[in-house]
């Protein structure tokens, strides 16, 4: 675990801000979601965006269990089997109204998959306010 969160330790250091974590496996090695918990608490991360999350609630459970009760987390819908999502600590930002789900973005194949979610935020130490869009996007020949 140690030299995975020095990997995810470095990702972060070596990008501009935004960071791509595979904790499947699929693409390659992959890092343990109680490995990236550990890196994001001691990181100080306060917003990331999440996609290909199969069930919300454990998702939520988990993310609290690793990173605590201030984390929040709001996603795109109970529609569908793949949600993209924002986990966000409540103790740094505050979300302004509801989350907007683009399910013009999503595909058609074969149950609507991949919608885009925004959120409005506000930092809570000095109210700086942002958008935070999370887009999870499939290459296609089309």
């Amino acid at each position: 675990d140690y030299v995975k969160l020095n990997i995810l330790k470095e990702m972060f250091n070596h990008s501009n801000g935004i960071v791509v974590i595979d904790s499947a496996g699929k693409y390659g090695a992959g890092l343990a979601l109680e490995v990236i918990g550990q890196g994001l608490k001691e990181l100080d991360i306060e917003v990331l965006g999440v996609q290909e999350i199969v069930d919300p609630p454990l998702f939520r459970a988990m993310a609290k269990r690793h990173l605590g009760d201030n984390f929040e987390f709001v996603y795109s819908s109970s529609e569908i089997w793949q949600e993209v999502g924002i986990l966000y600590d409540t103790t740094a930002v505050r979300l302004i109204g509801k989350p907007t789900i683009y399910w013009e973005v999503a595909l058609d194949m074969p149950d609507r998959l991949r919608p885009a979610i925004s959120a409005y935020f506000k930092s809570v130490p000095d109210g700086f306010d942002f958008h935070v869009i999370v887009v999870h996007l499939k290459s296609s020949p089309k």
